[in-house]
C-alpha cells in the first residue's frame, strides 16, 4: 500500500508533457484534477477512471509512437517513467 501513486501529481506529470495546443486533452486533464479534492479516498478509483477515459478517448485515434510527448504521457500514466528512476 506504500507504492500508491498520488493521481494529482500524476497528472501534474502528464500536463507539463502535454503541448499547450492540445487543449481539450489538457482541458478534460484539469476538470478531472480539479475534483480530486472533493473525493473522498475510497472513491480514487473513479478519478483514475475517468483520466483513462481521457487519454483513451485521445489516444484511441491519434497515438503515435513517434511521437515524443504521447510515449512520454503514456510512460508517467503506466508508472514507466518513475520504475527508470528508481
Amino acid at each position: 500500500m506504500g507504492n500508491e501513486r498520488n493521481l494529482s501529481v500524476v497528472i501534474s506529470d502528464m500536463l507539463d508533457i502535454i503541448p499547450t495546443e492540445e487543449q481539450e486533452l489538457i482541458t478534460n486533464l484539469r476538470n478531472v484534477q480539479d475534483s480530486i479534492d472533493f473525493t473522498a479516498p475510497e472513491a480514487m478509483g473513479v478519478r483514475w477512471r475517468q483520466v483513462a477515459d481521457c487519454l483513451n478517448g485521445y489516444f484511441m485515434s491519434a497515438y503515435d509512437e513517434s511521437i515524443d510527448w504521447h510515449r512520454k504521457v503514456v510512460a508517467c500514466w503506466t508508472g514507466k517513467e518513475s520504475e527508470k528512476n528508481e
